[in-house]
């Protein structure tokens, strides 16, 4: 299993702020991302030069 770490409290912040059916979103993806060997570049895309992904969701 992965180990999710988030910066400072940007992520907090901004989930704080959310929907419940956006956080519902993200824990959804958060937990796929900490069981999948590979995760589908549609939740989780890697940052060209940097060390870092990035979560994303599409909206019905």
């Amino acid at each position: 299993m992965r180990q999710i770490v988030i910066y400072k409290s940007y992520f907090l912040d901004f989930y704080e702020e959310q929907s419940s059916a956006v956080r519902k979103k993200i824990d959804y993806v958060i937990g796929l991302v900490r069981s999948l060997q590979q995760v589908p570049e549609k939740f989780l895309k890697h940052v060209e030069g940097e060390q870092m992904d990035y979560l994303r969701s599409e909206s019905r």
